[in-house]
């Protein structure tokens, strides 16, 4: 088999994103009043605007998405590498690969 090309899921896969991701759920939740540990349990494999309809229905999942973005930001530098990612990479270093959220 030949493969020309790599397509990542960057988080999870090439960098720890679960401990910014559960402040993040943690964060929103406290501020509308919701059990964090409830919500989190909502957030595994979907999207953020299908938690929010299941955990706050009467909230607009549009704006709560901006919120929860924003909330992401604000952890710009809490994304530590996955043991052996960057050794990856740099095999790689010659053939194509992108993340899945650029597309």
């Amino acid at each position: 088999m030949t493969i020309s090309a790599v397509l990542f899921d960057v988080g999870g896969v090439l960098l720890d994103s679960a401990a910014a991701h559960r402040r993040v759920w943690t964060s929103w939740s406290r501020a509308r009043g919701l059990d964090p540990e409830e919500v989190w349990t909502l957030t595994f494999g979907r999207r953020p605007e299908d938690t929010v309809r299941d955990a706050a229905p009467h909230r607009d999942p549009t704006i709560e998405r901006k919120v929860l973005d924003e909330l992401l930001v604000q952890e710009k530098n809490s994304f530590p590498p996955i043991d052996g990612a960057a050794d990856l990479l740099e095999a790689l270093s010659d053939s194509p690969w992108a993340d899945r959220d650029l597309w």
